[in-house]
């Protein structure tokens, strides 16, 4: 992400450059993460068991966060939706 930053500063707005366009794609913020994923699996040195359960507790640990954060995305949509009259 820094990457695509510090091209953007110097190089501006340059187009018709396949380089510039790959770095500026791989560096947005979701495919940044991705690839730092792949990375990281590749740094790994467990086992396939030490792995799963590695992934598990992650999920474990992020679930209430995602499920709390995508409850509150809904109820701001159905409030929008409901139609409310004002007196």
């Amino acid at each position: 992400m820094a990457l695509g930053t510090l091209i953007q500063v110097l190089l501006g707005q340059i187009s018709n450059n396949i380089f510039v366009d790959f770095i500026r794609l791989i560096t947005t913020p979701p495919n940044a993460l991705l690839t730092g994923v792949f990375f990281s699996f590749g740094l790994l040195k467990y086992s396939s068991l030490q792995l799963k359960k590695s992934i598990e507790l992650g999920i474990k640990s992020a679930a209430p966060i995602l499920v709390i954060t995508g409850m509150s995305g809904i109820l701001r949509e159905i409030i929008q939706q409901i139609p409310i009259k004002y007196y």
